[in-house]
């Protein structure tokens, strides 16, 4: 799919410039597609492409809570009682910050035993499609959509089938079942949906999680 295929939506406007260079790196190492633009003022726009926004917003929480959590941790912190000793946790200041771009918040953990954000074992398996079209075939139970993790809707699925079941025991309408058809209806025409956007988000996670291990190799 070229860039002209794609529908892009807006998830950033910065005007700091050291924003201006976070973000864009950011959204280069967790591979997400993207593109910038100067607006008036100076301003960097970042668009990414609307299946990928979730993710685009959530990668520049990440950025941000980790690159600028931190620095306001720091202007919190009391001045010190003395030029000789604001320069020195000046220069202190100066290493962690270096640090912290280079290899994260150590004290939240870095690398692949610690909380690094990288993806669960769940986000990283691949479902087989198959079986949310066998599983959807059975009438009214959602089981193509527990198949494909989607949990709240499997629930409202059977319980929009009981409805069906129950308006028929008060009313003797044949009506009634179009809501077990409704429900049916959605598990067949969207389970195997699902699943396909699941197995592309596991896709995506387990680069990054290669990614990420050849980065520790590398580093030891």
């Amino acid at each position: 799919m070229t860039s002209e295929q794609f529908v892009f939506e807006r998830v950033a406007v910065i005007d700091d410039p050291m924003r201006m260079e976070i973000y864009p790196a950011t959204m280069r190492e967790k591979e997400i597609p993207h593109r910038t633009e100067r607006a008036a003022g100076g301003r960097m726009i970042i668009s990414v492409p609307q299946e990928w926004a979730e993710d685009a917003r959530r990668a520049l929480a990440e950025a941000e809570q980790l690159f600028f959590g931190a620095m306001a941790k720091k202007r919190e912190a009391p001045p010190p009682s003395s030029t000789h000793e604001a320069q020195a946790g000046q220069k202190q200041a100066t290493a962690e910050s270096a640090y912290e771009e280079e290899y994260g918040d150590y004290e939240e953990g870095f690398g692949l035993f610690h909380t690094d954000g990288l993806p669960s074992p769940d986000e990283t398996h691949i479902r087989a499609v198959w079986p949310s079209w066998a599983l959807a075939a059975l009438p009214g139970l959602g089981l193509g959509h527990l198949w494909a993790g989607k949990v709240n809707i499997f629930f409202y699925l059977v319980f929009c089938s009981l409805l069906g079941v129950l308006f028929y025991h008060f009313t003797h309408s044949l009506w009634s079942f179009c809501l077990n058809l409704l429900s049916w209806g959605v598990d067949l025409g969207f389970a195997a949906f699902h699943v396909r956007e699941h197995n592309r988000r596991a896709e995506r996670a387990r680069k990054r999680v290669a990614e990420a291990e050849r980065e520790f190799v590398e580093s030891l």
